[in-house]
């Protein structure tokens, strides 16, 4: 498949609405440095999310017509990876270093 055959279109309403997910959960995580129920609470989230990619993934590839304009869905989830999946664990990564900063700055 060449790029001719494959090019996103980032103005479907659905990725951009995927994309306004992850820079507010990217907000959510930096202004709520210091409440570790909060966190805790979208760190597991974020992960059950993650985890159910897969379910995802094979209701998108049946049901794509609904909702893009085309089938993104491949049977390896290479796309859902790289739009949902890897900003997720990003920001997981990201609550993470935020939690193990505080609690080395505690100790000290």
């Amino acid at each position: 498949m060449n790029s001719r055959e494959f090019q996103i279109d980032w103005t479907e309403r659905w990725l951009l609405g995927l994309v306004a997910f992850h820079v507010i959960c990217l907000l959510f995580i930096l202004s709520s440095g210091h409440r570790t129920n909060l966190q805790t609470i979208l760190f597991l989230a974020l992960l059950l999310m993650t985890w159910s990619t897969q379910f995802v993934n094979e209701y998108a590839a049946q049901n794509w017509r609904s909702f893009a304009s085309q089938q993104y869905f491949d049977s390896q989830g290479l796309f859902i990876s790289i739009v949902f999946s890897a900003p997720a664990l990003i920001n997981c990564l990201i609550i993470v270093v935020s939690r193990i900063t505080i609690l080395l700055l505690f100790i000290k």
